[in-house]
């Protein structure tokens, strides 16, 4: 059996805390609590419940106060200006994980934040977002002077999401494993997040330039889709300007009918499960399985 070095925790801030009972027990209950469900859910829900949305009007000065151009230039720049700050902390600040901005900006505030505030409110990462606002901007301007029609090709229907679903892999592997020291041995620093969210936003702006702002959002743009998934749960949606309630969950046998919708919800239940075993009890076992002769 080949020695298997300790590996350091795969996130930068962790906080670990006893089970109450024994790890078998809670293992085995909740599976069991799983297959209850599943076999419930069989037998008991056998005719469509979510597809009549009900959609009502609720406030249609709300929205328009939303989608005003200064509160969108005002939000847009919030975005903006917390993605730069984040980014120089990661490139000039403290390289101790726990004290710099750019891992708790990234993988807890807005990972963390932006799915339970999206459930609640809807999507509120869109006027927030520090890429949307960008390419709005540079799209005026290469507007202004007729390149924009140059560059702008059509979105190829057959790719879908699947380009949101491949980042969001990517995404989770970093902070994952890049990040328990996989490949450098030396962890997840500040900077390596700082010239990721670089990377990422040249390739955003470059895909924003190629394919439009909008269509890229909805189509490419991982957290811009990963969080409108998590917003087709809520019951507030904005149709025609006007913003309304509907029933929770019924939006969400609409959105999986592009392509690649189901490769991002795979995608987002497989990287938090790989997560989440990889920093179980069950971690130990399954290294030996792997080193075993």
């Amino acid at each position: 059996m080949i020695p298997l070095p300790s590996l350091p925790a795969a996130h930068a801030l962790v906080a670990r805390s006893d089970l109450p009972i024994p790890a078998w027990l809670f293992a085995w209950a909740a599976s069991g609590v799983l297959i209850v469900s599943f076999f419930a859910l069989s037998l008991a829900w056998r005719k469509p419940r979510l597809e009549d949305e009900r959609w009502r009007s609720r406030g249609a000065w709300i929205w328009r106060v939303a989608v005003s151009i200064p509160v969108q230039v005002l939000l847009g720049a919030v975005g903006v200006g917390l993605l730069g700050v984040a980014v120089y902390a990661g490139l000039r600040g403290t390289d101790a994980p726990d004290r710099n901005l750019a891992l708790t900006f990234f993988f807890v505030t807005v990972w963390l934040g932006f799915p339970a505030l999206s459930v609640v409110l809807g999507d509120v990462f869109r006027p927030f977002n520090p890429w949307r606002a960008l390419g709005r901007v540079a799209g005026a301007c290469a507007g202004s002077v007729g390149v924009r029609d140059i560059v702008r090709r059509h979105y190829p229907e057959r790719l879908g999401r699947w380009p949101a679903a491949v980042g969001l892999v990517a995404f989770v592997w970093l902070e994952v494993v890049y990040g328990a020291g996989g490949v450098t041995g030396a962890g997840l620093s500040p900077h390596t997040v700082a010239v990721a969210a670089l990377l990422y936003s040249g390739y955003t702006l470059a895909m924003m330039g190629i394919f439009g702002v909008d269509t890229w959002c909805s189509r490419g743009e991982v957290f811009s889709v990963y969080f409108g998934m998590f917003s087709q749960l809520g019951v507030f949606e904005a149709r025609e300007g006007v913003l309304g309630t509907r029933r929770p969950l019924a939006a969400a046998t609409l959105w999986a009918s592009v392509p690649g919708s189901l490769a991002v919800v795979v995608a987002s239940i497989g990287t938090t499960s790989f997560d989440g075993a990889q920093e179980g009890g069950s971690r130990g076992d399954l290294e030996e399985a792997v080193v075993a002769p």
